[in-house]
C-alpha cells in the first residue's frame, strides 16, 4: 500500500502540472479500478494521456507517459492549448 500511496502522490503531482501546462491533455482511466485509489482518493490506476488529436500510453506511472506524449505529440502541434501558467516552449 505505501508503494501505491507514494504513486498516487507523485502522479497527482503530475497531473497538476499538466493541468497548468496544457488544456488539451487528458489522462483517461484505462483498465480497472483498484482498492488502493478508492480508498485514498489519489490517481493511483491505470491511465491513459490523449488529446484530441493523439492517443499516448497507458500506466500507472504517469509522468513517464506525460513526458513521452509531450515529446511525440504536443511539441509543434498547432492544436495545442497553452495555459500560460509554466513555461510552454514550441
Amino acid at each position: 500500500m505505501d508503494d501505491a500511496i507514494r504513486i498516487g502522490q507523485e502522479n497527482r503531482q503530475t497531473l497538476e502540472l499538466a493541468r497548468r501546462h496544457r488544456l488539451n491533455m487528458q489522462f483517461v482511466e484505462s483498465g480497472g479500478r483498484g482498492m488502493a485509489e478508492e480508498a485514498t482518493g489519489l490517481p493511483i490506476n491505470m491511465r491513459q494521456v490523449r488529446c484530441p488529436v493523439a492517443f499516448g500510453s497507458q500506466s500507472m506511472n504517469l509522468l513517464g507517459i506525460a513526458s513521452e506524449f509531450y515529446e511525440d505529440h504536443c511539441v509543434g502541434c498547432s492544436l495545442r492549448r497553452p495555459t500560460g501558467e509554466v513555461p510552454n516552449p514550441r
